[in-house]
């Protein structure tokens, strides 16, 4: 939703694609949306593979941005490797369904290390 339009007699309705010339409108505002972050991640710096955590990194110039499950890799193992509380990387990783006693792991996935790379 990316605008209101209030109409007469109407309660707020979103569209997203902006106001249309046949609607009949008491007032209409494009919407910015700004949130805090919440969740603050400390950086990560990489403790190098181990067992449970032999997967590759992906970096964005700035810093690491994710990781590469391999094949045995551990969530725990992981997040160690990268000096993160499980809490942590779970809140990086939606993805991992909250879980943050011990998340399987797909080899193959990539996992984010920054909030900034959440999906």
């Amino acid at each position: 939703m990316d605008a209101l339009v209030l109409r007469d007699g109407d309660s707020l309705t979103p569209h997203s694609e902006g106001p249309s010339c046949l609607d009949s409108m008491t007032a209409y505002a494009p919407l910015t949306w700004t949130l805090p972050v919440f969740h603050e991640v400390p950086p990560v710096v990489d403790g190098g593979p181990r067992e449970g955590a032999s997967g590759t990194t992906t970096s964005d110039g700035t810093g690491l941005l994710g990781y590469e499950v391999a094949e045995g890799d551990d969530s725990r193992a992981v997040a160690e490797r990268f000096g993160l509380a499980m809490e942590d990387f779970v809140y990086c990783n939606p993805n991992l369904g909250g879980a943050t006693d011990h998340p399987h792991l797909r080899p193959g996935s990539t996992q984010a290390l920054r909030a900034p790379a959440r999906s």
